[in-house]
């Protein structure tokens, strides 16, 4: 019991500091992350966890097998580079 406690006091700490943004953006990965585990759940997840300066990640998984998480970290690069490339200029333009 005493885990559950540390556990639930972690908890409490960093939710208590967000903010209302932050709290629901928090509720929909947490929801989403949970429903990965329902029963016959058809629902993946590939979370990558990392400090942004190009230095050691952990990738965790949720009702996905390796080839899945790979094939969906693959789907997702392909749309962010979309969308991050969505709105620039054509590449003549840099020319």
């Amino acid at each position: 019991m005493e885990s559950n406690n540390k556990f639930k006091d972690i908890v409490d700490k960093i939710v208590g500091d967000l903010g209302e943004d932050e709290k629901q953006h928090l509720q929909f990965l947490l929801l989403k992350l949970l429903a990965c585990y329902g029963k016959d759940s058809a629902l993946s997840a590939v979370v990558i966890f990392g400090d942004g300066e190009g230095g050691e990640i952990a990738i965790a998984s949720a009702n996905a097998t390796h080839m899945l998480a790979t094939e969906l970290i693959a789907i997702a690069h392909e749309h962010v580079q979309k969308q991050t490339m969505s709105g620039a200029p054509p590449k003549e333009m840099f020319n």
